[in-house]
């Protein structure tokens, strides 16, 4: 009876957890569409200082469930990758290096306090590996 009352908790538990939904409104999620530059500083899995980025983020199409574009940042590959909303902001990947040496970059991009400057925080991670950095985004007019 105790082990088929477990089972019970633990499925209404996966259950609820799949069923996660956002916080911020449909309408309240979009950001403009556009070229953004875009800077971050990462820590890179054996590199001694923090390597410092540059480039454009082109959003081409946003909705209230993800953004399309491509990366022109040296050293990313161009495809966006999971770029969908994910609970409080748009999860934007980036993949860098090849192989065993690649690395996914995931930027969280939000609507920021100025319209044309959206929050950004990023992380990167590997099998054994992760790390946050820093990231600015800014709309180029």
């Amino acid at each position: 009876m105790q082990n088929r009352l477990l089972t019970a908790a633990a499925v209404a538990l996966l259950a609820a957890s799949a069923c996660v939904k956002s916080h911020v409104p449909r309408e309240d999620r979009v950001i403009p569409a556009g070229r953004y530059a875009y800077t971050a500083t990462l820590k890179l899995p054996d590199v001694a200082d923090s390597v410092a980025l540059r480039g454009t983020l082109v959003l081409d199409a946003v909705t209230p469930d993800s953004v399309a574009g491509r990366w022109e940042v040296s050293g990313y590959d161009p495809e966006l990758r999971e770029n969908r909303w994910n609970v409080a902001s748009y999860e934007v990947h980036a993949r860098t290096g090849a192989g065993a040496d690649s690395l996914t970059v995931i930027h969280h991009v939000k609507r920021g306090r100025a319209a044309d400057q959206p929050d950004c925080r990023v992380s990167i991670t590997r099998t054994g590996y992760h790390a946050d950095g820093t990231c600015t985004l800014r709309l180029q007019r």
